[in-house]
């Protein structure tokens, strides 16, 4: 009985600490990567949150270099969802939609094409290669 006592009582707290988090969305995703480091979703969701919350939410006037910074700080997260799951098909999805952004504004080619490289090597059908590819160059088709 005294251990199910101390289990109850140590679980609760650590439910109580954690309320805060709840306020938010994206105070939950960022908790979420403090408490679970190595959780694939919890990188992600984090990532999908600063994406949705920050980078979406640019203004048209704002400089490439701020867009490469937010960036810079998005990719992280995404990154790592894919190397602890590398077939995680959402978190391969927004590499290559990170990617996409990245060349949008460096026209950088070689780092593009690498991340497309990766993604492509995990088996994960992205179909996001396939239609940037095609926008990039309008001669490409989908080889489905």
């Amino acid at each position: 009985m005294g251990i199910f006592v101390i289990g109850t009582l140590a679980f609760s707290s650590k439910t109580l600490l954690r309320l805060p988090d709840w306020k938010t969305e994206e105070n939950l995703d960022k908790s979420a990567v403090k408490v679970s480091s190595n959780s694939a979703s919890a990188n992600f969701y984090y990532g999908i949150s600063l994406w949705n919350h920050v980078y979406a939410k640019l203004a048209k006037s704002v400089s490439p270099s701020r867009r490469i910074a937010v960036l810079d700080s998005i990719k992280p997260y995404f990154e790592k969802a894919a190397q602890l799951v590398p077939t995680y098909s959402y978190a391969n999805s927004f590499k290559v939609a990170v990617a996409v952004e990245y060349h949008k504004l460096d026209q950088n080619y070689e780092k593009l094409i690498k991340t497309f490289e990766e993604v492509n090597k995990t088996g994960t059908y992205e179909i996001f290669i396939v239609e940037y590819l095609k926008e990039v160059n309008k001669t490409v088709t989908d080889l489905r």
